[in-house]
């Protein structure tokens, strides 16, 4: 079994580089205070994702999608 993990810093640079990964279909929240929060969760998604497949011709923007889910403290 293949297992990807992913780790990030938490900075406000994520909001400006969004537009790299965040595709159409990634509902991202409205709620301002939860939106880096949620970007965060979208980018280590995909990078745990994109490690399982072995990096080879992912694009995260277009070839990764994650379900619509509720940003939560813990879980």
């Amino acid at each position: 079994m293949k297992v990807g993990i992913d780790l990030e810093y938490m900075s406000h640079r994520i909001c400006t580089i969004s537009h790299k990964f965040i595709n159409e279909n990634d509902l991202i929240t409205a709620d301002e205070e939860q939106r880096k929060y949620h970007l965060y969760i979208h980018w280590c998604a995909k990078e745990a994702l994109y490690k399982i497949c072995d990096k080879q011709d992912i694009n995260f923007r277009d070839n990764l999608t994650i379900e619509p889910f509720h940003p939560s403290e813990r879980g």
